[in-house]
């Protein structure tokens, strides 16, 4: 059961790497399947934990070694996410500054965004 342990949390690491990869060069597209594969890397790690229960980690060195993986690879993951995030955030506020000005306290001014609502007739 340790190997198969080890091995899950490699698939689950694979996934979180495959987001990683993603995400050095975001598009909407790639954003989209960095969503898809961290969800499926949350479904796969669900799955683990319920197998994985009872068993005592200090004997299972091969998984512990690869769980410590795995939250390397989270954390990187983690740090392109909240990069990506300010990233966006930045320009938001630039944005609000171009397009509606300042507030009185002189910050930047929200943007309006532009409804998403598409009608047919």
């Amino acid at each position: 059961m340790a190997k198969e342990d080890g091995k899950t949390l490699a698939d689950v690491r694979a996934e979180v790497q495959r987001a990683c990869d993603l995400l050095c060069a975001p598009s909407p597209a790639a954003v989209d399947r960095c969503t898809v594969a961290i969800g499926s890397a949350i479904s796969l790690l669900g799955e683990w934990r319920k197998r994985f229960q009872g068993h005592d980690p200090i004997t299972n060195r091969m998984t512990v070694e690869e769980a410590l993986r795995l939250r390397a690879t989270v954390q990187r993951v983690s740090r392109l996410l909240e990069a990506a995030a300010a990233y966006h955030a930045g320009w938001r506020q630039a944005l609000g500054s171009l397009c509606a000005g300042y507030t009185a306290s002189g910050g930047a001014a929200a943007a309006a965004r532009p409804g998403r609502l598409c009608l047919r007739g």
